[in-house]
């Protein structure tokens, strides 16, 4: 029995019809890139790579920024959540059940009694008591009662587990929050309708007489000795555990992908287009030539201090030249804004309003010797023609209004280039492209691509025009 498998009953994919009875909307399937885009989230959720980006997370509105620890943990156990929301009605069932169904067990509890009898006399173990007693002897007793033990395994597993649940809600509890008038067609409700369920579970007298052992659950031998002979009521719940554990194991990568595809808190689609150009552009330079790579985190802009801008990938190439990929920032030796003389800047000073720096969506350095060349990249999720005119005017800006800060950097201006690639998620009616013309003429600057013009285009192509410098 494969991983997946094994899950069956667990990993459906829901249809209208179920999500309706559930009262959750269907959300709207990923699209192509969307799900080339996963694929690239879940290497870097596994390799630890990947900090999320502010307010990625669209559909539950999470500030990234008010979560002390921005790790691959947050965007697992959403997903989690989302999952065991799904399940909520086995859920109410299993815990409405367990109080009825609890395995309890009764063990000898010996007593030594003074002119007193309970339960049965052991007149073996009374006579061997009384032969070290001065007279009388016969006000001595020894009888044996049945005390109530509910320290089963399967007990001490369930509790354990059903303890990380409610943790797990408690930590995400102030982005649970829900309006009240899309409280039943959203996930969250049916996961804070979970928590207190567990709340009032955890807080039964028979769950208080099970010891709790807090990592017990994880103990994956004790799990499956537990799964092969629980009861058909807490089948699931111990399944839901034992999925948790193979999740989070790096063995298990198509088991990962097939549960986030599934549970997948669905991300605004601009940044998932941003993440797609971004992968696919690493995934391009990563695949030409030899050298040193380094990858860096993700970072929300506001969170990076100028002078500190880092980039997320870099790669060094044996004939010594070096290319930085900046996400969201551009290097801390340049700048971008308009200039103090321009109508513009004059316009925003008498509002009082400040003359901000503006920064490309993607921005690429290339630096061989004393040479250097800026790609300034604007990513578009549309085929819109009005929007696409927009980011082509955006990348003029960065264009024309690039000024370099430390002078040192560069030693003459003839050594600096700057070129623009505006990436779009399709070519509008209308617009003349030819791409095999535009990608082999030097004298264009400012170039264009569809997203599935990048990702088919040739990777010794992309590179060498990336890094053809003089």
């Amino acid at each position: 029995m494969t991983e997946i498998s094994k899950y069956d009953r667990l990993l459906w994919s829901p249809n209208k019809e179920q999500l309706r009875k559930l009262g959750f909307k269907l959300e709207t399937e990923l699209e192509w890139f969307e799900e080339d885009t996963l694929g690239y989230l879940i290497t870097y959720f596994q390799t630890g790579y990947f900090v999320f980006i502010n307010e990625i997370f669209d559909k539950i509105k999470i500030d990234i920024d008010n979560i002390p620890t921005r790790t691959k943990d947050e965007f697992f156990q959403l997903s989690f959540l989302k999952f065991i929301s799904q399940q909520i009605s086995e859920f109410k069932k299993f815990l409405y059940n367990w109080i009825q169904k609890i395995k309890i067990t009764s063990v000898d509890n010996p007593l030594i009694l003074n002119n007193q009898i309970e339960g049965k006399i052991l007149w073996k173990d009374t006579f061997r008591e009384r032969n070290y007693l001065p007279y009388p002897k016969s006000i001595k007793f020894v009888c044996t009662s049945y005390k109530t033990n509910f320290d089963s395994l399967e007990n001490i597993i369930l509790k354990s587990f059903l303890n990380f649940l409610k943790n797990i809600i408690e930590t995400h509890l102030n982005y649970l929050k829900v309006e009240k008038e899309k409280k039943k067609e959203d996930w969250r409700f049916h996961a804070i309708t979970i928590y207190n369920l567990l709340k009032r579970i955890l807080t039964n007298y028979y769950m208080r007489e099970i010891t709790l052992k807090k990592n017990e659950w994880k103990n994956k031998y004790s799990l499956n000795r537990t799964l092969r002979s629980c009861h058909k009521n807490n089948l699931l719940i111990l399944l839901i555990a034992n999925l948790y554990i193979d999740l989070r194991s790096s063995k298990n990568r198509n088991l990962l992908e097939k549960f986030l595809m599934n549970n997948i808190i669905k991300p605004n689609q601009d940044k998932t287009a941003e993440l797609f150009v971004l992968f696919t552009i690493i995934q391009k330079l990563s695949s030409q030539k030899e050298g040193y790579e380094e990858y860096l985190l993700i970072k929300p802009r506001k969170d990076i201090v100028k002078q500190f801008s880092q980039p997320v990938y870099t790669k060094i190439y044996d004939d010594d030249i070096k290319i930085n990929l900046y996400y969201q920032i551009t290097p801390n030796w340049i700048s971008i804004k308009y200039p103090d003389v321009s109508l513009f800047s004059i316009t925003l000073k008498q509002y009082k309003l400040k003359n901000i720096e503006m920064h490309p969506d993607i921005t690429i350095e290339v630096s061989k010797g004393h040479k250097k060349k800026i790609i300034f990249l604007e990513v578009k999720n549309s085929k819109k023609s009005d929007y696409l005119r927009q980011g082509l005017m955006q990348i003029c800006n960065y264009y024309e209004f690039l000024k370099i800060t430390e002078e040192s950097i560069i030693e003459n201006t003839s050594d600096f280039k700057k070129e623009g690639i505006l990436i779009s998620k399709g070519i509008p009616d209308g617009w003349e492209i030819n791409t095999n013309n535009m990608w082999t003429n030097n004298q264009i600057k400012i170039k264009y691509l569809d997203f599935q013009g990048l990702k088919s285009l040739d990777n010794r192509i992309f590179v060498a025009k990336l890094l053809h410098i003089s």
